[in-house]
C-alpha cells in the first residue's frame, strides 16, 4: 500500500477524483480576499494551469502568474479570455469535476520522476497502460445505497462500454488478485489521509493508473442508478477510463472530459474517447481500424432534408475569403487564424467560428502580422516567425524568447509563407 501511495503521488499528487469545488463559488471579480485568492490558486495548481513550482502550498501566486493561469484555464475551457476571475470562470470553478489535472505530464513513470517534459494538453491524454488486453476486475465491497445486483450490472455495463470500442476483454474474479479492485469506502479508507474521502458531495470517487487500477467510490454519496443524482454508471465508466490509462479530454461531450455531467439515458462514448482507448489498446478484434480523422470531428447522421429557398444575399463577408497572415493549431485542437494588424479568429473543427479576439490578448508581446506560426506539441510551445525573427510562446501565451533565425543563409526567405516544426530547434519553412 505504501508503494501504491507513492506512485500515486507521482501521478498528479493524488488520485483521479470527481470533485465539487466549493468555497470560491461565492462571487466573481471585485476585491477578492486573500483567502479567496488562495482558493483560486489552489484550484489552478491542482488542475495544472498554475505552474509556479509550489503545488500543494498555501503561498499566494503573483498577480501576473494568476492572470496567465486564468487565461490558460479560460482558453482550455473555451471561455472568454479575460485573465480575470469573472462570472463565467467562477461558474465553471463551481461545477462537479474530476480531481485529475487537465494539463497532464508525459506518460511513463521515468519521465514523471525526472520531470523532463512540460505538461501538454491534447485531444485525449494518455497515461500508462496495461501490457495485456485481458483485464481482470473484482468487487471487494458494495454500497448500501444501491443493491449488490445493481452494482454488478452497472459495473459490467461500464466495462462493456470500453470493451466494445477497443481490443479489451474484462473478466470478473470472485477471489484472488485482480488488476482492478473496486471498493466503496468512507473518509480515510486506506489510501492515506491525503486521499481520504470527505463525506457527501465534493470527491465522489478516485482511481489509479495502470499498473494499479484500484477504483474507490465514496460510500457517503447518494448513489443512484438510471435516474438523476450521483449516477454510479457514469462515474464508474469515467474512473475505469483512468484505470485503463486515459487522462482527460478537453472535448466537453467526451466521457473523459473533466466536468461531471450527470446521468444520460442514451449515453455512448464520444469519438474522442474511442480514439483515446484505441490509441492504447487498438480497435476491437475483427474490426478494421477506423479511417484516421481529427479526434474532435464527429460526422452527423445523414437524414433526408427538404431544401428551403435560399435566403437573399447579405453583405456579411465570408470568413474564408478574408486574407489572413498565419494559422496555427492550438493545444485544444482549435485553429487560431491571425488576421490584419491585431485580430484573431478561433475556429472549432466541430462548431466553426467560436470567437474573435485581439492577438495580444492571447499572445502578449507578439509580433504584428506574423508571417507564419506553428506549434511544438512535445515542448508545449507555439512559435511565430516575423521576418528573420523567431518568437517562442508558452502554452498560456507568455512570450519566452525572441531570437534571430540562424543557419538559413541565402536560402532563408525574407518572408515565410508557412512553417512546420517537430521540435523547437528544427523548423521547416515554406517560401
Amino acid at each position: 500500500m505504501v508503494l501504491k501511495f507513492l506512485i500515486c503521488i507521482l501521478f498528479f499528487d493524488g488520485l483521479f477524483s470527481y470533485k465539487i469545488h466549493r468555497g470560491i463559488h461565492i462571487r466573481a471579480a471585485g476585491n477578492l480576499s486573500n483567502d479567496e485568492l488562495m482558493e483560486i490558486d489552489l484550484y489552478l495548481r491542482r488542475y495544472g494551469y498554475l505552474d509556479d513550482h509550489m503545488p500543494g502550498t498555501r503561498i499566494l501566486a503573483s498577480a501576473k502568474n494568476r492572470k496567465y493561469a486564468l487565461q490558460f484555464f479560460q482558453n482550455y475551457n473555451k471561455l472568454p479570455i479575460t485573465g480575470v476571475y469573472d462570472t463565467a470562470t467562477a461558474e465553471l470553478f463551481g461545477k462537479k469535476r474530476c480531481g485529475c489535472p487537465d494539463v497532464m505530464p508525459q506518460k511513463n513513470e521515468a519521465e514523471f520522476s525526472k520531470k523532463k517534459n512540460p505538461p501538454t494538453p491534447v485531444q485525449f491524454n494518455l497515461g500508462t497502460k496495461w501490457e495485456r488486453n485481458r483485464i481482470t476486475w473484482r468487487l471487494n465491497s458494495f454500497s448500501q445505497k444501491i443493491s449488490q445486483r445493481q452494482v454488478r450490472v452497472e459495473t459490467e455495463r461500464a466495462f462493456d462500454l470500453w470493451s466494445k470500442n477497443a481490443n479489451l476483454q474484462f473478466v470478473q474474479l470472485q477471489s484472488g488478485d485482480a488488476d482492478i479492485d473496486i471498493d466503496f469506502g468512507r473518509r480515510n479508507h486506506g489510501d492515506g489521509q491525503g486521499n481520504a474521502f470527505d463525506g457527501p458531495g465534493r470527491v465522489l470517487a478516485h482511481a489509479f493508473f495502470p499498473p494499479f487500477g484500484d477504483t474507490h467510490f465514496d460510500e457517503d454519496e447518494a448513489w443512484v442508478v438510471n435516474r438523476t443524482g450521483v449516477d454510479y454508471f457514469t462515474v464508474a465508466a469515467h474512473e475505469f477510463g483512468h484505470a485503463l490509462g486515459l487522462g482527460h479530454s478537453e472535448i466537453r461531450q467526451a466521457l473523459m472530459a473533466p466536468f461531471y455531467t450527470g446521468y444520460n439515458p442514451n449515453f455512448e462514448l464520444n469519438s474522442d474517447d474511442i480514439a483515446g482507448i484505441q490509441a492504447l489498446y487498438g480497435p476491437p478484434r475483427n474490426q478494421p481500424p477506423p479511417t484516421p480523422t481529427t479526434p474532435r470531428t464527429t460526422m452527423p447522421p445523414v437524414v433526408p432534408v427538404t431544401e428551403a429557398p435560399q435566403p437573399p444575399p447579405t453583405n456579411r463577408p465570408v470568413i474564408c475569403d478574408i486574407p489572413y497572415n498565419a494559422v496555427v493549431r492550438d493545444f485544444n485542437g482549435d485553429l487560431l487564424v491571425f488576421m490584419g494588424k491585431s485580430y484573431m479568429l478561433r475556429i472549432d473543427p466541430n462548431r466553426g467560428l467560436v470567437a474573435t479576439m485581439t492577438q495580444r490578448n492571447m499572445f502578449r508581446r507578439s509580433p504584428i502580422r506574423p508571417d507564419a506560426a506553428t506549434e511544438v506539441m512535445s515542448a508545449s510551445r507555439i512559435l511565430m516567425m516575423k521576418g528573420r525573427r523567431l518568437y517562442h510562446f508558452s502554452r498560456i501565451g507568455r512570450r519566452i524568447s525572441r531570437k534571430w533565425i540562424t543557419g538559413g543563409g541565402a536560402t532563408m526567405p525574407e518572408q515565410a509563407r508557412a512553417a512546420l516544426s517537430f521540435s523547437s530547434n528544427d523548423i521547416s519553412v515554406l517560401e
